[in-house]
């Protein structure tokens, strides 16, 4: 009887074959240092990407009870994934292929939809029952259908095209965004009472705690390097001790009280950190009042390290000679008890428990290697040993074992998280850390570690471990209305720190804060705003700016005057502005960050000029008003701020003695006779000096009478120093009038002379502002219906219809 043969599972094992053959000779070709079918890729340094090692122990156990042709195409999909060189977290990108192991198949030529979709119900039924995996089961289905999708074009899987089903998507989305808002909500919450608890552990920092453990005492100090500028724990704990430099903006400090508050206020402190999320190396600043902090913490860590520092130091120069101690120095070459073993691992005279064990097992470790040795200690003082003769090593053969060890740990060192390695030198190295239980070896900080001493995990309330540090210093927070030990995440203080520049940093945009926790996309900034609805609303309400009230107050009475004077030319005072010298310094001191101040006469910009302030807005449109501001009709002078005022009175006296110098040349050009039109020079001369007026008098009489004889004025350069000293005169007499008060707004009122000159030349060519009026005028009177009238207002609300559909959307009936 003949077996029938399945064409179609032949075709799809060959496939397989085949795709696996193309990758194994593609990987030997990209990597030959890796071997294809051992169980860890070592990654690490070799991937562009920047890629860890990766270990199939845990993926291919979930493939055990499966056919292996499971395990034999997700090797190639890690291939496929490596050799594309786009992505660094291997570990999760494959995790879509590893739901595969839910499928009701035994082998991967066996899958269908049917067995997708028990798959997809699975993920949704455990979503439903834990609904903090609602998020993970989204992506490993989205993933696991573009993993599909590479199977199928190797022809290893039929074409499946396999999409979630709508109502699962919606239904994990909903679950997802339902946990999301629960834990947003406990977190908002809590944010601030675990800052609180993490003050009080700080100042238990201070005082130098005998309850705080080093490896807390670390961990306080990695906390406040975070609170410094918003950073991911990754980032901190790849710090080196160079990463940081001081900026001074003052070229020497005088070691004096008074100045020393003022020079720290200039400084600022600048931390490199890696980056994160493939954000690229930044500099992140410091908050200036947490400066002293960021030493104090530096050092607290640095402390910890110290004989870590000395040894990676030593083994960067001695890598082949082993580290001994001046008081050990004796033993090197000799043969090594276990107790001189246990030592030498200790550094010192004398191990502990922990290193005389580790000595005990090497040596046994040394096998037929041994020796037996007179024993050391077969006296001590009464007492005598029933040994004469110990098991000891040879230094040639202990020492490589030793070796071997310490370049291990060294490797270790660098690795502060699971897929984050510190990339510099070791010896520089900030969270270098020295471990009690095997001195000998150099540690690092790690942040497992790190993060069992804030907070207790799930996972490591099962085991036997050392409490956390809120719990050894009693530290308590209520948690929904009741007592427990504190606690803290990592990243927490990134986000109170977000949080509290959303809500304080006026002056803050998001892209700024972005840029400040130096994060890749602005996208991300919500998933670190805590503030509650209501401050967010406050935020987004038009701004009522309350620092300039006053010059609001004044620009409000003197547009109220200006209408009043409608097109006549004069100087107009509000006598009651009560205009505070602090703003005018606040709006001079702005010239290098303008706009600088802003007011409620309907969101306006107020930009500093020499004599006071400007209201054109210059960020609109640019003035193209080549001439002095002072004749601008934008331009303000307010009385009692000295410095404007000062400049006030000198540009006065400067243009008098300009046009006194003008008039005395006329003088002598009328004497001399060398005038071009003398008749007509010496009529003028003689209408000024008929009156009895020396040249400083007729320069007075020219000024105060400008605009009755500027249309006589041919020069330009005479007539512009005519006007500007008219406006700067009329100015004066009003600083030295008493009955003006101290803090009067005042501006001249010019509506033809603007930062848009070319309007008022088309005015002019049409009859000017006065020719305009009458026009305006005439046109009333002859048709009063378009005369211009004031309605009022008045109350309608009654008119209103009730809106009761709740904010519902609309739809068609």
């Amino acid at each position: 009887m003949n077996t029938p043969v399945y064409l179609e599972r032949v075709r799809f094992q060959q496939a397989l074959e085949k795709w696996e053959a193309d990758c194994r000779q593609r990987m030997a070709l990209r990597y030959p240092a890796i071997q294809y079918d051992s169980d860890v890729w070592p990654l690490k340094g070799l991937a562009l990407t920047g890629a860890t090692d990766y270990s199939f122990t845990a993926p291919l156990a979930d493939f055990t009870a499966k056919h292996a042709s499971l395990a034999t195409a997700f090797r190639c999909h890690v291939a496929e994934l490596v050799l594309e060189e786009k992505i660094k977290a291997i570990r999760v990108a494959t995790s879509g292929f590893r739901a595969l192991r839910l499928a009701p198949v035994e082998s991967l030529i066996d899958l269908n939809s049917a067995a997708l979709r028990s798959i997809e119900a699975t993920l949704l039924q455990r979503a439903r029952s834990q609904p903090s995996t609602a998020k993970r089961a989204l992506e490993d289905l989205d993933k696991l259908g573009r993993a599909l999708d590479t199977l199928a074009a190797k022809g290893v899987v039929p074409p499946l095209r396999y999409t979630m089903k709508h109502e699962t998507r919606t239904e994990l989305l909903t679950l997802q965004a339902s946990r999301q808002k629960q834990w947003w909500q406990t977190k908002a919450e809590m944010l601030d009472r675990m800052i609180e608890a993490l003050n009080e552990a700080f100042n238990a920092l201070f005082a130098n705690d005998p309850r705080l453990a080093p490896g807390d005492r670390i961990a306080i100090a990695a906390m406040g390097l975070e609170l410094c500028a918003p950073s991911r724990i990754n980032e901190i704990l790849c710090l080196s001790v160079e990463d940081h430099v001081t900026i001074d903006d003052y070229a020497k400090r005088k070691a004096t009280r008074q100045t020393d508050g003022m020079h720290a206020a200039h400084q600022m402190l600048l931390i490199t950190m890696k980056g994160s999320k493939g954000a690229q190396w930044s500099a992140k600043p410091v908050l200036n009042f947490m400066i002293d902090l960021f030493h104090y913490c530096l050092n607290v860590i640095m402390a910890h390290g110290e004989r870590s520092r000395s040894l990676v130091r030593w083994y960067e120069q001695h890598p082949d000679r082993l580290y001994l101690p001046p008081n050990l120095e004796h033993l090197r070459g000799k043969p090594l008890t276990a107790i001189d073993l246990s030592s030498i691992m200790a550094l010192g005279e004398y191990g502990n428990d922990s290193t005389l064990n580790a000595a005990d097992n090497l040596i046994r470790a040394l096998g037929a290697k041994r020796i037996k040795v007179p024993n050391p200690n077969a006296s001590t003082g009464d007492r005598r040993s029933s040994h004469s003769a110990v098991w000891a090593g040879c230094w040639n053969d202990i020492e490589p074992l030793l070796l071997d060890k310490v370049h291990a740990a060294l490797e270790r060192c660098r690795k502060v998280t699971r897929d984050n390695h510190y990339k510099g030198t070791l010896t520089k190295m900030l969270f270098l850390f020295d471990h009690e239980e095997t001195p000998y070896l150099p540690g690092s900080c790690k942040y497992e570690s790190l993060k069992l001493r804030l907070k207790k995990t799930t996972r490591s309330q099962r085991l036997v471990r050392e409490p956390t540090l809120f719990e050894k210093l009693a530290i308590t927070m209520p948690v929904a209305g009741v007592t427990l030990f504190a606690e803290i995440n990592t990243h927490d203080p990134r986000r109170w720190l977000t949080t509290m520049a959303l809500t304080h940093g006026e002056k803050f945009s998001n892209v700024l804060i972005n840029k400040w926790a130096n994060r890749l996309s602005i996208a991300q900034l919500w998933n670190y705003d805590f503030r509650a609805p209501e401050t967010k609303a406050a935020s987004s309400a038009m701004p009522e700016p309350m620092e300039l009230a006053e010059l609001t107050a004044g620009l409000t009475s003197c547009r109220r005057l200006e209408d009043e004077h409608e097109p006549t030319v004069d100087i107009i005072t509000v006598h009651d502005a009560g205009i505070s010298g602090t703003t005018m310094d606040a709006i001079c001191a702005a010239t290098e960050s303008r706009p600088m101040a802003r007011t409620s006469e309907q969101i306006i910009i107020i930009y500093p000029s020499w004599f006071g302030f400007c209201s054109h807005q210059h960020h609109e449109k640019p003035c193209r008003a080549y001439t002095p501001c002072l004749p601008c009709n934008n331009n303000h002078v307010v009385k009692g701020h000295i410095p404007t005022n000062d400049r006030l009175r000198e540009r006065a006296e400067e243009l008098h003695i300009s046009i006194l110098r003008v008039v005395e040349q006329l003088v002598i050009i009328h004497g001399r006779e060398i005038a071009d039109d003398q008749e007509a020079l010496g009529k003028h001369v003689s209408h000024l000096a008929g009156r009895g007026l020396d040249p400083a008098q007729m320069t007075d009489e020219l000024i105060a009478r400008f605009h009755e004889i500027k249309h006589l004025i041919k020069d330009v350069v005479l007539k512009n120093l005519l006007h500007e000293a008219f406006v700067a005169t009329g100015y004066v007499k009003n600083l030295d009038n008493p009955e003006v008060t101290s803090g009067a707004l005042m501006k001249y009122h010019n509506p033809t002379h603007h930062a848009s000159p070319g309007i008022e030349r088309a005015l002019d060519a049409h009859g000017g502002h006065e020719m305009i009026e009458r026009d305006r005028q005439a046109l009333a009177e002859r048709y009063p219906q378009f005369a211009p009238t004031t309605l009022g207002l008045r109350d309608q609300r009654s008119q209103l219809k009730v809106d009761d559909d709740d904010n519902e959307v609309d739809t068609d009936d």
